[in-house]
């Protein structure tokens, strides 16, 4: 990752944050909808909802921590939604597919999941951010 020049900005992405919020809408009611006992249900839909400001903060727009990325000359930093830039690491549990790269995120002081969506990242950055996590591992 450290060895290919990147520069990202991704636009918000409301489209996948509604599809998100589908996903665990959907998955808070699946309990119900089976038969589950009423106690399991609203245990199973409470954690579905409780995960989704998380799955939100991952996704690029106005809940996102983490604004930017740019790595160059072997370092790595983020620009997070304060304005700060801080340098970061690339954790190995990161993963690149196809259509989307999850970039988990490690500085001093936080963390953070970082989804971008190939849509949301021009070609060539896209193709470098997934050959440099794939290279990293």
């Amino acid at each position: 990752m450290q060895s290919l020049p990147l520069a990202i900005e991704p636009p918000a992405c409301p489209a996948w944050q509604l599809v998100a919020g589908g996903l665990h809408g959907a998955a808070a009611a699946i309990p119900w909808l089976a038969g589950c006992t009423p106690g399991v249900a609203a245990l199973l839909s409470l954690t579905a909802l409780a995960a989704l400001p998380w799955t939100l903060a991952a996704i690029p727009g106005r809940f996102s921590r983490v604004v930017a990325l740019r790595a160059e000359r072997g370092r790595v930093s983020v620009r997070l939604r304060d304005g700060s830039e801080v340098a970061a690491d690339v954790l190995p549990s990161s993963w690149a597919a196809r259509d989307g790269v999850l970039l988990r995120l490690s500085w001093d002081g936080g963390s953070a999941a970082w989804w971008l969506p190939r849509t949301a990242v021009p070609g060539d950055d896209f193709r470098r951010l997934k050959a440099g996590i794939r290279l990293a591992r």
